[in-house]
């Protein structure tokens, strides 16, 4: 039952961050957090409504809080993260970002470079989108393997 219930707050929790409601995220959050640990799920989920949100500061102090929480993040906690900077078009970020999957040794996977090929296509400036696109070349770039 205590996974069940978990996971009905992490859909609803879900809900409201897609639709930017995170003020609301938070207030079930903080319900959550008094009959049930966090789980990766469940903080993968506030940092993605941050970021939809368009609050990186947020996002980032939200995987500082599941680290402290001795939660490690994932890929699709920097995949939402990276996906927030590109939405803000913050190629500095998003480089950033890409070089601590790097030091993390977490995979550049399909979603990765949807993102940056995303990113390359809105970007005013070629040598930035260049340098978004040069991802590509990496040899540690999986894109279809994980779905063959």
């Amino acid at each position: 039952p205590e996974l069940v219930d978990v996971m009905v707050y992490n859909v609803t929790i879900d809900a409201c961050a897609s639709n930017k409601q995170m003020a609301l995220a938070n207030q079930l959050l903080e319900e959550l957090r008094e009959v049930y640990p966090m789980n990766l799920v469940t903080y993968n989920t506030i940092v993605k409504g941050h970021c939809v949100a368009g609050d990186l500061d947020s996002a980032r102090r939200t995987l500082k809080e599941m680290e402290e929480a001795g939660i490690t993040p994932d890929a699709a906690s920097f995949s939402c993260l990276l996906s927030g900077a590109a939405k803000q078009l913050d190629c500095k970020e998003t480089f950033r970002i890409i070089a601590e999957l790097d030091r993390r040794k977490l995979p550049l996977d399909s979603y990765v470079v949807s993102i940056m090929m995303q990113l390359s296509r809105k970007l005013p400036n070629v040598r930035d989108a260049y340098k978004a696109l040069s991802i590509l070349d990496r040899p540690d770039v999986h894109i279809f393997e994980d779905e063959v």
